[in-house]
């Protein structure tokens, strides 16, 4: 049906002091959110700038990455034409946890894939340039 996991079960992360470091992420990485709103939303990018990576309110085919609530929205939608990385936000608490190659991948290569809220694709499909359109997907607070 499209859900993630709430965030709110992994708030204590963002929020109280952890046995182990934070992991620094490269200011290479842009990323964008969707979904989050109010507190949860603050929370979501003040660790995003936290660890390094940076954050865009507004969400362009230079962003490499989409964290979303949930696998819906405009956000969503133009993320997945423009091939970003759509990951649910444990691909963030993952990343700030055990750095950009994850605990089971590779530092080069990133662990995207194991947070993936991409549709299934065949091979064919996945791949090619998102940066040929200049489109901006704005930010809408409701």
């Amino acid at each position: 049906d499209g859900k993630v996991p709430s965030a709110i079960s992994r708030k204590p992360l963002l929020f109280q002091p952890q046995p182990w470091p934070l992991q620094l992420l490269s200011k290479d990485l842009k990323l964008a959110v969707t979904g989050f709103v109010y507190s949860e939303r603050t929370a979501v990018i003040q660790m995003i700038r936290a660890v390094g990576a940076s954050y865009t309110e507004n969400m362009k085919p230079r962003n490499t990455h989409l964290i979303c609530r949930e696998a819906k929205g405009a956000k969503y939608e133009k993320a997945i034409e423009w091939r970003l990385h759509v990951v649910s936000i444990e691909w963030l608490y993952h990343v700030v946890q055990y750095g950009y190659g994850g605990k089971n991948g590779t530092e080069k290569t990133g662990c995207e894939s194991e947070f993936s809220l991409r549709p299934e694709t065949t091979t064919s499909d996945s791949g090619g340039d998102h940066q040929e359109s200049q489109e901006v997907v704005e930010t809408q607070f409701m």
